[in-house]
């Protein structure tokens, strides 16, 4: 940074002295006019300041520089490792519709079989025969007829459970 860009710290030195000034019409100085010995020491003093001020700045730059880099590279690592978590979602979720399209064809076999298997039923009841009858029928209140139900019809149940 330039003296002059920095007014606190600015000395009598740097507003006095002639390299500093940068006026486009300085003031004529003696020509016999020499800097004293404290003079440049306190101007080397400033150069020395601000050539340690730019060090510092370029390495806090690079620190900088380094904190950045490593953020984004634990970005991309988390993006690599979240496109690797959708991925295997993706593949669940592909099993899963396969499995629920699996038990919703089976579940269709299912209900045709059960339609078949009542027409059947439905067919032997209108035949009327006296099997069709005894094997559809609920036996269930004729456990709990009175003991005079005839024997047979008992027996024949029990072969139907």
């Amino acid at each position: 940074m330039h003296p002059m860009n920095d007014i606190g710290t600015l000395s009598y030195v740097e507003t006095m002295h002639p390299m500093h000034h940068h006026h486009p019409n300085p003031l004529p100085t003696p020509s016999s006019y020499q800097p004293h010995q404290p003079e440049m020491l306190m101007i080397a003093a400033i150069d020395e300041r601000r050539r340690r001020r730019m060090i510092s700045n370029r390495e806090s730059a690079r620190r900088s520089r380094m904190r950045k880099q490593r953020h984004l590279d634990e970005l991309w690592s988390q993006v690599l490792h979240l496109r690797s978590v959708h991925t295997h979602l993706l593949d669940r979720l592909n099993d899963a519709v396969d499995a629920r399209d699996h038990v919703l064809r089976e579940n269709a076999e299912l209900r045709r079989e059960a339609s078949d298997l009542h027409r059947t039923l439905q067919g032997l009841r209108r035949e009327g025969t006296d099997q069709a009858a005894v094997v559809t029928c609920n036996t269930a209140h004729l456990r709990a007829a009175p003991p005079s139900l005839d024997r047979n019809v008992v027996a024949s149940m029990d072969l139907l459970h």
